[in-house]
């Protein structure tokens, strides 16, 4: 968790929101995907599991597949989901901050396996 205030990171990392302490990982649990007919993109379904509940949620997502000597080596990735943070527990700031939160994952990911070649 980042920001450009410190201070607002601390307030973050904190009790009244995420609780990092006591929970220190936010963890998504793969649990199906639905690729469009086009390819590229798709919906992602899992569990998002933070400050020790977990509630189901779909992430809208792009990938690409970059191929080396005709087989996949390289994913990038980047997907998308809004949630309701009272969902999770975090309630603090009512009347100062909305309820709705959107999270954005963006990943490379790389084949380090030979090819065989």
């Amino acid at each position: 968790l980042t920001s450009e205030d410190g201070r607002w990171e601390d307030q973050l990392r904190g009790p009244d929101f995420f609780a990092s302490e006591q929970f220190p990982e936010l963890t998504f649990r793969s649990t199906g995907f639905n690729e469009d007919d086009a390819g590229g993109r798709g919906i992602l379904t899992g569990e998002l599991s933070l400050r020790g509940i977990t509630r189901n949620v779909s992430f809208a997502v792009e990938y690409q597949i970059l191929r080396q000597k005709g087989r996949d080596a390289a994913l990038y990735f980047r997907g998308t989901t809004t949630l309701n943070r009272r969902d999770f527990g975090i309630t603090a700031w009512e009347g100062v901050l909305g309820d709705t939160v959107t999270i954005e994952i963006i990943a490379d990911a790389v084949d380090e396996q030979p090819s065989g070649d």
